[in-house]
């Protein structure tokens, strides 16, 4: 797949130092690392770069880089999504991973309490809408690359503001001999028990693609990620 951004945007440590877990390590450490680099406004021909920005959406790919923040997996700093102006709706967005494996972390927040928070767990294939309202983060649960993609909105923007201010997600994760263990994020003044969903609720918005189709394909029915835009317009689960 073509990039029109051949230089991709990449996050150093130094720009995560606020969210990392690890403080030991994190003194010792490479503040110029780099964790993951995204590639903003990719397509596979000048034709549907164009048609997808006439549409009003961007496809991204983000790649972690196959390394480890002291004890805790490697990680992308998170984010909340921007009203839908006129509404009291987010912007959403939909995920996909293309290789490797994540978990996502989605957290419903008001003030510094969060109302609501789960994990999704992803193999290569697997596909999730970030619902309106949900701070989500990105985890690479191995020492391996991962690749993955997304579509959203040209009109979202996104704010780092609050996983900053609070240093992270309401819980971390954690290296163990399991695989990993969740820690809660004591800067928080309130975060529930975390749970688990399933992938691919693609369903609920009438879009069927199956694991081996990527989540790009919808280039050529773009009118099925008007969920993106029009998020206010639809039925949330």
């Amino acid at each position: 797949m073509a990039t029109f951004n051949q230089n991709p945007s990449i996050r150093l440590l130094s720009e995560m130092k606020e969210v990392v877990y690890d403080k030991d390590w994190l003194e010792k450490a490479d503040p110029n690392l780099e964790l993951y680099y995204v590639w903003r406004g990719v397509a596979e021909t000048d034709k549907e770069k164009r048609k997808i920005t006439k549409a009003g959406l961007r496809y991204d790919i983000t790649e972690f880089a196959p390394l480890t923040l002291g004890v805790e997996f490697n990680k992308t700093f998170g984010h909340e999504h921007s009203l839908v102006p006129g509404t009291n709706t987010a912007y959403p967005e939909i995920y996909e991973v293309l290789e490797g494996e994540v978990y996502f972390l989605f957290q419903k927040l008001t003030g510094n309490k969060i109302e609501d928070i789960y994990i999704v767990h992803c193999q290569a294939g697997d596909k999730y809408i970030v619902p309106p309202g949900y701070a989500h983060i990105t985890i690479n649960p191995t020492k391996q690359k991962t690749v993955m993609a997304n579509w959203l909105a040209l009109a979202s923007k996104q704010s780092y503001d609050n996983i900053n201010r609070l240093h992270g997600g309401g819980y971390y994760g954690i290296k163990n001999n399991t695989g990993i263990k969740w820690i809660k994020n004591q800067s928080y003044e309130s975060v529930p028990d975390l749970k688990s969903r399933q992938p691919n609720n693609l369903g609920q918005l009438n879009i069927n693609l199956t694991k081996q189709q990527k989540i790009y394909h919808l280039v050529n029915d773009l009118e099925k990620l008007d969920f993106l835009k029009n998020p206010q317009n639809y039925k949330w689960e």
